[in-house]
């Protein structure tokens, strides 16, 4: 039934990945783009590295900034300390659309700022 329901949510999601801020690690949840999952280990499952990468091989230039300064660990921290989640929408260069979100792990603390990061299709 789990594995099921996974499936079944799981159908417009790229990928689920738990990033520690804190330590700089990428850890795949749910990969269901090799292009992505490529993309992480190539970057050692460094989580700078890989938002770098990911926004100069997938998005265009407008998008990638923005993007980037999103993604940066402070204001990622900053954003989750006020609300608990970020969500950013924007756009590949293949023209899909695509949702972000990022949300505290239960543990989520100073000490350890473990997030999990949510990168989903947007239909329409």
């Amino acid at each position: 039934d789990q594995e099921e329901f996974i499936q079944i949510i799981s159908t417009n999601y790229l990928g689920v990945y738990a990033i520690n801020l804190n330590t700089d690690d990428v850890r795949i949840i749910l990969g269901t783009s090799r292009r992505l999952e490529n993309l992480v280990e190539e970057c050692e499952f460094s989580y700078s590295r890989a938002m770098e990468m990911y926004a100069k091989n997938f998005l265009d230039n407008d998008n990638a900034i923005e993007f980037i300064k999103i993604a940066d660990q402070e204001t990622i921290d900053k954003k989750i300390c006020q609300n608990n989640n970020v969500v950013l929408c924007y756009s590949r260069q293949d023209g899909v659309k695509i949702r972000l979100r990022v949300y505290q792990m239960a543990d989520y603390c100073p000490e350890n700022r473990n997030t999990v990061w949510i990168l989903e299709k947007i239909s329409g």
